[in-house]
């Protein structure tokens, strides 16, 4: 789909399809210092960035035991 008129950019032509005129729109916003207008560029381009998630489920759990007695180990344990 063509969408009349010039977004204001130099040697565009008079014509751009509608994805044109929002990409050419979201990246005058980002060169703007629009953050969301950036970071949506950039999850575009490189895809959105990993969030590592700590699992203390190990450490918790190693915590817990060490405060056991040997007698409640062993009974863990399945030992007389």
């Amino acid at each position: 789909m063509k969408v009349k008129g010039n977004p204001g950019i130099e040697g565009l032509g008079d014509s751009v399809t509608a994805f044109e005129a929002m990409m050419l729109s979201l990246i005058s916003k980002a060169m703007k210092g629009d953050v969301k207008a950036a970071r949506e560029i950039l999850d575009r381009l490189e895809g959105k960035s990993v969030q590592k998630i700590q699992d203390n489920t190990k450490v918790a759990m190693i915590d817990k035991l060490s405060e056991l007695s040997t007698e409640d180990l062993k009974k863990l344990a399945g030992e007389k």
